[in-house]
This record gives structure tokens, C-alpha cells and sequence, in this order.
């Protein structure tokens, strides 16, 4: 009998007559009900949270999770219902500074990140959300030369490989886990997401593009290192690029000039060790979908569609086939969090089913995590509809 990891090691190599198999990723979930109202989450989206760790299994659980869950550990839930475990492995090697120094101060609900240098210091400032994640509220970079004293702070990091993170993670359900080495975003995707924000970037290409173009060529020496230690990592069989792409944030005509480039390259190495580049799409993508085969992806993740991003199932479909790419693709989240009816849930499951019938290119999710307020019972509808 196939294994959950035997099925989506199948979709990944292309074998047409893959079964469909369930993963759905309910790590928000999950901590989110061992976390006190307010408080910092100890694991974050997709990690895994180990048996091992009892003491946060036994945490706070409120009105929240439901009675009978009370003492299951997380992959208690994996293992009673038959599901596949998805795992995005972030800490697989580490990142060390030489004459940079990182200093983090919280004070309430903000976060202060310093950085110093011989040449200067920056500074970012993170608020906390309701449900205790951290967003920025000051980048760091704020102007041409903040910008270039980054790069040059960049460039004194180095990279080590934590494999060891990864045959360990691995061990805790080897017929059941599948999982993705993190590497950060792209350099453009760091400019939109971390560096300098989406609005101030905008001006940026218009009033500064060489400062921008000379960034991106610099930052993109230094993310190879990185990748390379991805293509030759033992075990693991996918890499995934976890830039969130929004065609709201980052146009279809800047995607193609500013990162799709930057993508080729990066899949070139990963290809050449036999692993898969996998892509963070969770937004509204639909205006990337002509220009997918220039990517070299071999995986999109976190594809949600319909109400939740601006394209229906049946496009998605076309594009994966299209540019012979395989899709996580699932129920969006926001369907089992409204208290609607289960058959409203089922007939949206069986909508991406019927769509996807045939093609063995499905990895069935929720679209694209499980909220902390979702209905844990039609996540558990839903898999007895995959079986």
C-alpha cells in the first residue's frame, strides 16, 4: 500500500496515474490553540511541531480546540486521520555575521532589529499581531544609501549547512512527511517584503533604477552560496523559493524583468542535483500564469483560488498542464472559517478534484494553511473526501 510520501513523491516525478494525496497543513491551527491569547507562537506556519516537545502539547487550549483533541499532539492528528504531513524546513543551516552586529529588543507589542557595522547601523521595527505573529512597521532601508550599506553588511554574512536538521526532521514520520528546504526570497522579493516596502520601492524604480538594478545583480552572488548548499543537501528532494508572489505587490511586467531571471538561474542548480524548485504562490497569480514556463518551476505551493485570489480552478489547471508543472491546491481557507455548511466545503473539494481528474499533477491541501479559527471538523471531511 502507498504511503502519503509514496504519492506525492509520484506527483512530483511525473507519474501520470498518481493517486491524490492529503496534506493539509494545520500548524497554525494547531499552535494557535496551545498559545495563550497574545502570546508569541513557538512554532511558525509549516513547521513542525515535534512529539518531544510535551510541555507545549499540554498548553493552554481554551474554548477554542475542541474537548476530544484536548491531548492529541500535533501529529497525533496526522497520524489518526491517515494525512500527509507537509513540513517547510526553515532551519537547515545558519547564517552568521562578521563585523555586523544584530541586536533584537522587544518592548510590548513591538520589535526593535538593530543592525551595526564599522560603517553605520539600521534598524527595523515589527508590531505584533492579534494572533502574535510580527509584521513590519519601519524598514530598514529608507534611502540609496541605507540600501547600499545593506549590500555591504550582506556581504560579510556567511552560510553553514545544518543537515543534520533535516535527516532528524525526516525521522519523525518517514512514511508520511514530505518536506521543502526555505531558502529567502529573491532579491526582489526582498526589496518588496523586507528591505524597503512596496510603496516606497515603486518611487524607487522610477527615480533610482540603477541603484535597484546594481542591488539585485550583488544580492543575487551572494543567494547562490545559499542555494548551493540546498543542491547538495542529502535527503531532501524539493527546495522551495518563498517569495509569496502578488501580482498586487509585484506587477506581471516587474515579475518577469526583476525575478523570473533570478528564478532560472537558481533552477538551474537545483535541477542539476535532481531536486525540484518549488514557488510560494499564494496570492493573486493569475497574471504570472503566461509567463509559468519561463520560471523553470516544477512545483507551485500554496495555491489557492476562487474567492480567495483572483483565478478559478479550472485556469490553474490549464497553466500546470500547460507548462507540466504540478500544484498544492486546496479548499480556501476562508470556506471553513464562515460556519458555512458542509456541503458547501465538499462540493468546493470536489470542484478542484473534477479539475484536476486525470492529470496526476494534485497535491490536495487547504488553500493555503489552515486558519487558526477553522472548523478542524471540515478539514476532516475533506480527507474522507480525498480518500
Amino acid at each position: 500500500m502507498k504511503t502519503n510520501r509514496d504519492k506525492f513523491l509520484a506527483i512530483i516525478k511525473g507519474e501520470g496515474n498518481a493517486s491524490v494525496p492529503y496534506f493539509p497543513d494545520i500548524s497554525d491551527w494547531y499552535v494557535y490553540n496551545r498559545t495563550i491569547p497574545g502570546g508569541t507562537p513557538k512554532y511558525g506556519p509549516g513547521e513542525l511541531v515535534p512529539d518531544e516537545d510535551t510541555e507545549f502539547h499540554k498548553m493552554y487550549c481554551g474554548n477554542t480546540m475542541p474537548r476530544e483533541f484536548a491531548d492529541w499532539t500535533y501529529l497525533d492528528f496526522y497520524r489518526n486521520f491517515n494525512w500527509g504531513i507537509p513540513v517547510h524546513l526553515y532551519d537547515w543551516y545558519n547564517f552568521e555575521y562578521e563585523d555586523v552586529k544584530q541586536t533584537i529588543d522587544i518592548i510590548g507589542n513591538k520589535k526593535r532589529i538593530r543592525w551595526s557595522s564599522p560603517e553605520g547601523c539600521l534598524q527595523k521595527v515589527m508590531a505584533k499581531a492579534e494572533d502574535g505573529s510580527w509584521c513590519p512597521v519601519e524598514f530598514p532601508v529608507k534611502t540609496v544609501t541605507d540600501l547600499r550599506l545593506w549590500a555591504k553588511m550582506s556581504s560579510r554574512g556567511y552560510y553553514s549547512p545544518r543537515y543534520d536538521r533535516i535527516r532528524e526532521t525526516l525521522s519523525a514520520a518517514p512514511n508520511d512527511l514530505v518536506l521543502d528546504l526555505v531558502i529567502p526570497r529573491s532579491p526582489y522579493g526582498k526589496l518588496v517584503h523586507e528591505l524597503v516596502g512596496f510603496e516606497e520601492l515603486v518611487y524607487w524604480l522610477f527615480d533610482n533604477p540603477s541603484a535597484i538594478i546594481e542591488f539585485l545583480e550583488e544580492q543575487s552572488q551572494r543567494d547562490i552560496a545559499l542555494i548551493e548548499l540546498a543542491a547538495q543537501a542529502p535527503l531532501a528532494q524539493v527546495v522551495i523559493m518563498s517569495d509569496h508572489s502578488d501580482q498586487n505587490l509585484i506587477s506581471p511586467v516587474d515579475y518577469q524583468k526583476y525575478c523570473i531571471p533570478f528564478y532560472r538561474k537558481i533552477a538551474d542548480l537545483i535541477h542539476k542535483s535532481g531536486k525540484k524548485l518549488s514557488s510560494h504562490l499564494d496570492g493573486n497569480f493569475k497574471g504570472y500564469m503566461p509567463m509559468l514556463s519561463e520560471t523553470k518551476f516544477d512545483i507551485l505551493d500554496g495555491c489557492t483560488p476562487f474567492p480567495m485570489s483572483n483565478y478559478k480552478v479550472y485556469e490553474l489547471v490549464e497553466a500546470v498542464v500547460k507548462n507540466n508543472i504540478c500544484s498544492w491546491c486546496g479548499v480556501p481557507s476562508t470556506m471553513i472559517c464562515q460556519n458555512l455548511p458542509d456541503a458547501n466545503v465538499l462540493q468546493a473539494g470536489e470542484e478542484i478534484l473534477n479539475a484536476f481528474a486525470g492529470t496526476g499533477r494534485l497535491i490536495f491541501n487547504i488553500g493555503d494553511i489552515v486558519s487558526p479559527k477553522a472548523n478542524i471538523y471540515q478539514v476532516i471531511t475533506l480527507g474522507e473526501l480525498i480518500k
